[in-house]
């Protein structure tokens, strides 16, 4: 029976700043976030025709600070090759593995989101499968996460993120825009009212 009273208690205390209407759930100084994300990407370099391609990728993040701070970042992706240009040439898909380092602002509002403005910067190893070439790139991903407040519960939100990540090659260039999902764990998170 005490179980019981004591699981309860725990579900209305992680449940209740999802029904009050005035309260915000902050993110605590520290947090974890694994987000997972598809997007398209544009490949091109100076004189060729601009070709499409598909990229997957997932990330782990290491955030400090509650309303702005810095992350470190590790990443790891897969582009797929490019659709053939009509003089028959295309990019070839890469694998890259990644590390990096962000800033962020959050911005709580009195409506139902939280807005977080993201920087990040990475340094990739990326390996062709097709050339078994081996090389290394940089990436700069400027990113805007919104976190609903209905699925915000004490120590753990549900994100939503709009990227557009910019890839500098050696000799040709990506970009492009996607969403991605994020679940952010933050065990010291503050409940304050609006």
């Amino acid at each position: 029976m005490m179980k019981r009273l004591v699981l309860a208690c725990i579900i209305i205390l992680l449940l209740s700043p999802v029904f009050a209407g005035d309260l915000v759930i902050e993110p605590g100084p520290v947090s974890i976030s694994i987000a997972g994300s598809a997007l398209p990407l544009v490949s091109f370099e100076p004189g060729y025709a601009l070709l499409p391609q598909f990229m997957m990728q997932g990330e782990l993040c290491f955030h400090v600070g509650s309303l702005w701070g810095g992350s470190i970042l590790a990443q790891a992706g897969l582009a797929l090759p490019s659709l053939s240009a009509p003089e028959l040439y295309r990019y070839k898909g890469f694998e890259y593995y990644g590390g990096g380092i962000g800033f962020f602002i959050r911005h709580f509002s009195e409506s139902q989101w939280l807005f977080e403005y993201i920087f990040k910067a990475f340094a990739n190893f990326a390996w062709q499968p097709e050339t078994l070439m081996m090389y290394f790139f940089i990436t700069a991903v400027p990113e805007i996460t919104v976190t609903p407040r209905a699925l915000s519960l004490r120590g753990f939100f549900m994100q939503g993120a709009l990227e557009v990540p910019l890839h500098f090659h050696e000799n040709f260039f990506s970009f492009g825009i996607g969403i991605s999902a994020r679940i952010l764990i933050t065990p010291f998170s503050r409940i304050r009212q609006l």
